[in-house]
């Protein structure tokens, strides 16, 4: 694979990691404020804290791909 292409690879893991902290920051800035205190997960239906992990999993994933994509090929 030629460097343009692991480049570009690099910058879609990037983005992908990224946004999906932008979505999980943003899901909990949401609860926050639905719930008016930083203790949101104790009021938080099952399933506003189900979609959480799973944001938290997601961001998770993405970070680890980028990791290993970067110790594989920087």
């Amino acid at each position: 694979m030629n460097i343009k292409n692991l480049e570009t690879i690099h910058e879609i893991l990037i983005e992908h990691a990224n946004s999906a902290k932008d979505n999980c920051d943003n899901y909990r800035s949401c609860l926050r404020e639905k719930y008016k205190t930083d203790w949101w997960i104790g009021a938080a239906t099952e399933e506003e804290k189900s979609a959480f992990k799973i944001l938290e999993g997601i961001y998770s994933d993405a970070e680890e791909a980028l990791t290993d994509f970067e110790q594989e090929n920087w």
